[in-house]
């Protein structure tokens, strides 16, 4: 059973803003032909095999597992467990601006989700997709797939850890890159020790 856990291409962002959960950004030029080659690496992997398609609900996420897809996308489904974390942040400038950064947080600090919250649902999110299909294409973003990962590994819904709760980001060290894809592939239906590959571009 592999869950190929693809992140979105490139997008368009001329403002260079944090662009998070807003509406209307979609991928490059660029992006697109970086998951046009993702596309040609999947099928090589799936072999003419059946999967199941599964995409976060943000544009250039929804837009990336169309390319994926091909001829099924129709078929991508629409998981809102899949989405980038929740944050304050979202329309604020990529770039060192410590007062607007902590102003927004002041403001609104709840809209902040919880890493622990984002690894289970992912997780959810997955082993529902699996318990449909032996191969799944979930389309998602950087910091949700590293923190599935990070779940499966830790087993953090299993055996809570105070540690992994609290200071995710000291555990955060597999690479995400554009594009790239983060294969779980688990042995039985238990879904849990998955074996872990990386590809990028």
């Amino acid at each position: 059973m592999r869950a190929f856990l693809v992140r979105h291409g490139e997008v368009e962002n001329p403002e260079k803003v944090v662009y998070g959960r807003l509406p209307g950004f979609r991928l490059s030029g660029a992006g697109r032909a970086q998951v046009e080659r993702t596309a040609r690496w999947l099928a090589d992997r799936l072999d003419g095999r059946a999967a199941r398609w599964v995409s976060s609900p943000l544009e250039r996420a929804r837009e990336t597992a169309a390319i994926l897809a091909g001829s099924a996308g129709s078929d991508v489904e629409i998981d809102p467990r899949l989405q980038e974390a929740g944050s304050p942040f979202d329309g604020l400038p990529r770039r060192f601006a410590p007062r607007l950064y902590m102003g927004r947080w002041l403001d609104s600090p709840e809209s902040t989700e919880k890493p622990a919250k984002v690894a289970r649902r992912m997780m959810d999110a997955i082993r529902t997709a699996l318990s449909r299909s032996e191969d799944v294409i979930i389309v998602s973003h950087q910091f949700p797939i590293q923190l599935a990962r990070l779940g499966f590994v830790h087993r953090i819904d299993a055996r809570p850890s105070w540690l992994i709760e609290r200071t995710p980001w000291a555990f955060l060290r597999a690479p995400c890159a554009l594009a790239s894809v983060t294969t779980l592939t688990f042995a039985h239906r238990g879904l849990v020790d998955p074996e872990i590959d990386y590809w990028c571009l």
